[in-house]
């Protein structure tokens, strides 16, 4: 499971590589390219952060540990389809940072790593019992960033990237006993 997760993070940083490599390769663009590269280093630390270390020992210790891989494989499902809707988020806005905004654009730009999270709480529901605050803070500020995207161009992603900053910053404040 979690070697696909790593591969559908791979195909984001490969659509993001190859849409800044056939860019016009100017500030914006370059821009568009580092908030990409940081939101994917965030979902990838927000994925492995604690949970994503201990699954084998959460499903081991499992009470029913088929049922546990299963409900473990279900989250995952979720968890890539979001990595890979945001890596086409990430690709719109180094391709036109500063385009007209297309409103179905947000299903990518916002939708992608709301999918994640939304897959990325069950799953660390499994493996400590709870789900962060983090994780519905972030939900909802993606939420909050729709009547604002919806007006921008494809470059006010980087808000996406902020609310996924916070998420890792909280992660990392919090007391190493959870996820």
């Amino acid at each position: 499971m979690q070697q696909i997760f790593l591969i559908s993070l791979g195909e984001a940083v490969f659509v993001s590589g190859r849409a800044f490599s056939d860019s016009d390769l100017t500030f914006f663009h370059g821009v568009g390219f580092a908030l990409a590269f940081v939101g994917i280093v965030q979902l990838w630390r927000i994925y492995f952060y604690r949970a994503g270390l201990i699954l084998p020992l959460a499903i081991a210790a499992a009470r029913d540990p088929t049922r546990q891989s299963v409900a473990a494989a279900l989250s995952h499902l979720v968890m890539v389809s979001g990595v890979v809707l945001a890596g086409v988020g990430f690709e719109l806005y180094i391709d036109g940072p500063t385009g007209r905004p297309e409103p179905n654009w947000l299903v990518a730009i916002l939708g992608g790593p709301a999918l994640f999270l939304l897959g990325r709480a069950p799953f660390e529901l499994q493996v400590f019992g709870r789900i962060s605050l983090s994780r519905l803070i972030g939900l909802l500020a993606l939420g909050l960033l729709v009547p604002a995207a919806w007006q921008a161009p494809p470059l006010a992603g980087a808000g996406v990237t902020t609310v996924l900053v916070g998420i890792s910053a909280a992660d990392a404040a919090r007391p190493r006993a959870g996820g």
